[in-house]
This record gives C-alpha cells, structure tokens and sequence, in this order.
C-alpha cells in the first residue's frame, strides 16, 4: 500500500547500542548502556516503521498489525506498507490467513501506539484480563549469606517455605524453576522428590496456593537430559548449547508428543496456574536433518511455531486463566494469540536500586510497540544474590519500600515477592502485605501502561500512568537521594483526561486510603514534592 509522502513512519527514539535484526532496540544486551539523553524525546520520524504512521501536519495516523501467528508487517517509504502472512501448506488445501488489520487515530502520534496496543489487547493477546497472581519463585531467592537458590532445592525445602508463605498471607502460587526435573524434561527427580510433585502440588492447594513450572523442553539450554542418548534421531545436528552442551530437540519429531502429554499432565493433574517456557524454544534452529517432518529451514519454521501455538491452545483450553510465559527475544507480538507474555529482557549483575531503573527503562521503551501487560518483566528482584549482599537484612526499610513501590504491576508479583522468608524482617513482611493488597485492589489499573514523563535517567522523577478511561494512578519515583519537584503530568497524551474538567486528586502512597490532595484541570496540574528514593501513587479521580 503506498501513501503520500507526508506520510512517514514513527518509531521509539533508539536508547540501547545495540538492535534486533528488525532495527529494534535490545535491552536485553549492556542495560546499562542506555542512552539517557534528551529523555522528554520519546519518538523518532521517518522513513520506516513497525507499527505506526503519521501524517505529517494533519494530527491524525493509522496503525497496522498482521493477525497472524506467522504475520509480518513493515512500512518503509520507498515501498510503502507490507504485510505478510508467512504459510506452507499443500495448494490442494487451499489457504485463509489471519486479517491484516489498518486502524485510524487521530491526535498525537504518542496516541497511535495506544491505540495500536489496545487493538492487541482487546483482539489479538491471550492474556487479556488474566490476573496476575503473586509469585514465591525459587529461583530469585538468596538465602543467608547472599547464597542463591537457584535449581537447589528439593521436597524439604520446599515444604518448609509453603508453611511460610502461608503464613505471610499474600502468596498465590509456588514458582518451581529450574531444578524439579530430571532424565526427561518436565519429569520429576525422584531424588528430591521422593513422593513426585504431587505431594508438593497436595501441600501447595492446603495452603491455597497454585503451581508455577518452568519448562525448556526443546533448546535444552539449562541441563541436558537422557533423551539426547536415547532418541539421538530427535536431535538437531550441530546445535549444541554453550551453557548445558546439550543438543536441540526439533519440534517436528516425534518428540514432540511427549511435550505435548507433559504439557497436558501439567494442566490436568499439578493445579497449575503459570508455565515459564524459557530456553528460546520459540525461536527455532537451523535443523538439517532428513528424518523430521520438514523439506527446508523455511517449512520447518512454519510448522514448528503451528505445533508450539497447539500446545499452548491445549492448555488454554483445559484451563483458561493459565499464564504461559515465554523467554524467546525478541519480542514477537504476532505469538501472542498463544503465549500470554514474552520476556524482553534479563537484567542481572546490577545492584538493587540500578536494577529497578533499568527494569524502568525497559518498560518504557519496549510499551510503545508492545502491549504491557504481555511483557513479562522484573526478572531480578530485591533477593537476587548479584543484587547486593544481604540486602534484606543490610539495607534499610527505606531503600527496600522504594524498590518494591517502584516494581508495582508486572515486576512487582515476579520478582517482588521472592525472598527469603525466614530472614526477611516482620516490619517488611507488614509492609509487602499492604503492597499486594492494594495491587489486587486496584489490579485492573495496573494491567495497562501510559507513558507519562520522559524516558527514566536516574536523575529526575520518572513515572507511568495506569489510567482507564479518566480514573486510576500515575506513579512518580524519584530515583535520587535528594528531594525533588515534579509538574504532576495531567496533560500527556496517552492519559486522555478531559480538559474540560478538574480532576480529584489523591495520595495512595500509605496503601491503605487516599489522602486529598484537591483537584485540578489538566492546563494547571499540581507540583508533587518526592523526597529521596520517595515513590507516590497519585489518584486521578479514584475514590479514598
């Protein structure tokens, strides 16, 4: 489709030094490389774009996404916009691709991204209005000493901080990282689970917690398992991991029904609520083997994401408030019709605070073009061991408050809540239990993002907005030691509050009820004072 040539592409203003094959930032390499310069310049115009256009002068831009599990779109000036639907299948069958989806907007370009996001949203993300459940992972804890969890835990270790968790009162479910599974992936080792899972999954449902799982079934990226010795016709020749040494298993063998029956066992028996498929299962390797169901790399890539997709399809539909997260950078909104979230990014090696910022920054940038609540963030939290030394006992109750209010929404329940219970202070404890209760209060806030200050440079109050039509919270944090001002920002864009009228405003930042603040029309917003590492959740016309 060409356009005339005030039409012109928008993009995020590039932050990170290096970018996916699609030109898109990656955050997920040197974080902490980030360029913080002219933070109040968001976007950038020109001659390309993946999913928003504008035309220059008029106020007004469409947005485009291919409805599509194979889908790609593209615009670029000299060829105008592309969009494509990747497929392969016999032409006796015939062929119906998904829908290739043109929408208007009208206004600021900020507001074609919002509006290309809540299109996703509402038609395309499984995800949906899924509630996030409040997650104990085993693999972000570190014990006394700064010592990691990691995979060593067993069936005593575990039941021992299921009693803890229900004792605390905030908890949803029990994460089991890497380390539950031995011989065959997603199957238990019986040497620190001598009575299987399901006496764990039993003792979890006593406490009204669910299960959370973590699976690397086919990149086998972590561990290597016995399947590689046994079945070496499922494997991809040279494909070997430079972390485990262990081979790939192509999706298009007959492995590939085991999968899918442990996927299923998962469903039907382990009362689970979360699968994080990590390993970049999704992104498939190169695989020249002539015993597997596929002629070429181009056939195998189709299939192979259709038969991904079934699995999850499956597990939706035996339970469909499941969470399947997935690690296969980048990001791919097109998988989204089948995986609730992707992961965009792995920070670690950076202390607590700094790691909180980078978390920020991710969010920021990755939200323009992908829906929020699909990216699943915060992957080191305040117990992480490269996070500082003891932080729970060392670090002050100030420090901690301003690093869990920071992480509200998606970082907050995954790497929020997992800590060390038995080091972990009562008065902490007390104030993690107001912060989850008012998360869950007002959850339907949180499950939607608005860029409302500039990009977060570690030197001046950042901030988002969780407003849905006119009512919710903008968050500002102050990531300095020293005592800041901020023009409470009623007028961005993405907020789309009246200018019409004067809006309540209140302070959340106690958890428990609002304080008035008074009100105000969006041409005179308020100055809001944030002392050091001082985090406040504004009310917009919410109720106290």
């Amino acid at each position: 489709m060409r356009f005339k040539e005030m039409v012109e592409g928008v993009t995020p203003k590039p932050r990170y030094p290096r970018m996916h094959p699609n030109h898109e930032d990656n955050p997920h390499v040197e974080p902490d490389k980030v360029d913080t310069a002219d933070p109040d310049t968001p976007l950038e115009f020109g001659d390309s774009s993946r999913a928003v256009l504008s035309y220059w002068g008029y106020g007004e831009g469409l947005y485009f996404f291919t409805e599509s599990l194979t889908g790609e779109e593209i615009f670029y000036r000299p060829t105008g916009l592309v969009m494509k639907h990747k497929d392969c299948v016999p032409l006796t069958e015939g062929l119906t691709t998904g829908a290739a989806i043109i929408g208007g907007y009208a206004g600021a370009p900020e507001l074609g991204f919002k509006r290309y996001n809540e299109h996703l949203m509402q038609h395309w993300c499984s995800v949906k209005d899924k509630s996030a459940p409040v997650v104990w992972n085993t693999w972000f804890v570190s014990q006394n000493g700064s010592r990691p969890l990691l995979s060593d835990y067993d069936r005593n270790l575990i039941v021992e901080y299921i009693d803890l968790m229900e004792q605390s009162g905030f908890y949803d479910m029990l994460q089991l990282d890497l380390g539950w599974e031995s011989k065959w992936p997603m199957q238990a080792d019986p040497s620190k689970f001598p009575s299987g899972i399901s006496e764990i999954v039993k003792r979890a449902s006593e406490a009204e917690l669910e299960m959370g799982y973590w699976v690397n079934p086919f990149s086998c990226s972590y561990w290597r398992s016995n399947v590689e010795d046994e079945h070496p016709e499922w494997t991809v020749p040279d494909s070997a991991s430079g972390r485990s040494g262990a081979l790939s298993l192509c999706v298009m063998s007959d492995y590939y029904d085991h999968v899918s029956e442990r996927f299923n066992a998962l469903v039907s028996e382990m009362n689970v609520r979360s699968i994080y498929w990590d390993g970049s299962d999704w992104n498939i390797p190169q695989c020249s083997s002539q015993n597997h169901d596929h002629r070429d790399q181009e056939e195998l890539e189709v299939k192979a994401r259709k038969r991904l997709a079934k699995i999850c399809e499956d597990a939706h539909s035996a339970k469909p408030d499941l969470l399947i997260s997935a690690f296969s950078i980048p990001m791919d909104n097109h998988r989204l019709c089948a995986l609730d979230q992707e992961q965009v990014a792995d920070s670690h090696q950076y202390p607590m605070g700094q790691v909180e910022l980078i978390q920020r920054q991710q969010l920021y940038q990755m939200t323009w073009e992908h829906p929020y609540r699909a990216i699943r963030s915060g992957w080191h939290g305040i117990d992480w061991h490269e996070s500082g030394e003891d932080n729970l006992t060392k670090r002050s109750l100030h420090e901690l408050m301003h690093a869990e209010m920071s992480m509200i929404a998606c970082g907050l329940n995954l790497a929020g809540a997992s800590i060390d219970l038995k080091h972990a202070k009562p008065e902490f404890l007390d104030f993690l239990a107001k912060l989850f209760a008012f998360m869950k209060r007002f959850e339907k806030y949180f499950h939607v993002y608005r860029h409302v200050l500039g990009f977060p440079d570690g030197k001046s109050i950042d901030g988002s907005g969780h407003i849905i039509d006119g009512t919710g919270f903008i968050v500002l944090i102050n990531p300095t030691d020293d005592d800041l001002i901020v023009k409470l920002p009623l007028n961005a864009p993405e907020l789309e509050l009246s200018s019409e009228k004067k809006h309540i405003l209140s302070d959340w930042s106690k958890l428990e009820s609002g304080t008035p603040i008074g009100s105000a029309k969006i041409d005179s917003a308020p100055e809001i004072e944030l002392g050091g590492l001082e985090v406040k959740y504004i009310g917009v016309n919410v109720g106290f």
